[in-house]
């Protein structure tokens, strides 16, 4: 096999290999491999970009964002990757959105709120959280807002499931990688994070 990257939200320290995370695989997929390894690069260089550019690649039905974003504002939400991709959410029969996240800090609010937003507007939101990696005001938000929180002490990963209804089409996303629900994550670490 050729071109192989594996996105996973596992760090290598024992105690991941007992907690829930995801590991994507892609095989033969010369251009995701290309991008990934001018990114490896430019990190091997020590580049230091305060707004890395970040990747739109869509091929074969794969977007792709890099972080850091340090125009980013983790708290209103302009310029964070997972605000925009909940920008075009169509409600309708069906539409839901599952989130599972490792840490999700105070930091961040905008992507709560947006839950909430959608989930009043009919959607069914579900969010898993580790009790111990997010801020007191995140679960919170999305409780008092009807979104359905499961505290969940082994979760290490970091997607959101998205069945979107846009034109009355369903639409079916996955965003997943390293990407925590974080400041630091969207304006300061090397994170990656994929739409399939």
């Amino acid at each position: 096999t050729r071109d192989v990257v594996v996105q996973s939200s596992a760090n290598f320290p024992q105690p991941q290999l007992v907690q829930a995370n995801h590991l994507l695989v892609f095989r033969n997929h010369a251009a995701l491999h290309a991008v990934h390894r001018a990114y490896w690069d430019d990190l091997a260089r020590q580049q230091r970009e305060p707004d890395y550019t970040p990747a739109t690649l869509v091929a074969d039905g794969v977007e792709l964002w890099f972080s850091p974003q340090r125009s980013a504002d983790p708290r209103t939400g302009a310029g964070d990757p997972i605000i925009e991709a909940l920008a075009d959410f169509a409600v309708g029969p069906g539409a839901a959105i599952h989130v599972a996240m490792a840490f999700w800090s105070d930091a961040r609010p905008a992507i709560a709120h947006r839950l909430v937003e959608l989930r009043r507007a009919g959607a069914q939101v579900r969010v898993i959280l580790a009790p111990d990696g997010a801020g007191p005001t995140i679960p919170a938000i999305l409780e008092e807002g009807g979104v359905e929180v499961t505290r969940l002490a082994a979760v290490h990963s970091k997607y959101m499931l998205v069945h979107s209804m846009p034109r009355r089409q369903a639409r079916r996303l996955v965003y997943a990688g390293s990407h925590n629900y974080t400041s630091p994550a969207l304006r300061s670490n090397d994170e990656t994070l994929l739409r399939l």
